[in-house]
């Protein structure tokens, strides 16, 4: 059974096309650790996408806080990004045309968050 490989590539923008990978691609620590956060994206991007499509509002800042605060600390600092923009924008209010905006940066950017597995 292979172990798991990040790497890292040379732009971690949400504006390019490449993949992202986490800073710790290094660090095997840690290697374990991202990968089950990298898993936990997808699922914490539709919980936020639902919340939106529910109004509920305060449930899709919690969402947005918890990857604000986590995205950085996993190596992926566009994702603590994308996400600080969602949880400020859904504090103020009913803005939700510029926090789908953002939510579909935040898809595209999860989609380029990639692992691959070694055998």
């Amino acid at each position: 059974m292979g172990g798991l490989t990040l790497e890292i590539s040379d732009s971690n923008s949400k504006n390019d096309d490449g993949p992202i990978y986490s800073t710790f691609h290094d660090e095997s620590e840690m290697i374990a650790i991202v990968r089950e956060y990298v898993k936990a994206l997808p699922v914490r991007v539709q919980s936020m996408r639902d919340a939106l499509r529910d109004k509920e509002i305060e449930t899709l800042q919690t969402v947005a806080h918890g990857l604000h605060g986590s995205g950085g600390g996993f190596g992926f600092m566009i994702v603590s990004e994308i996400s600080a923009k969602i949880e400020k924008i859904a504090g103020q209010g009913d803005e939700f045309d510029a926090i789908e905006g953002h939510l579909e940066d935040l898809s595209r950017v999860v989609e380029r968050i990639t692992c691959a597995y070694g055998e």
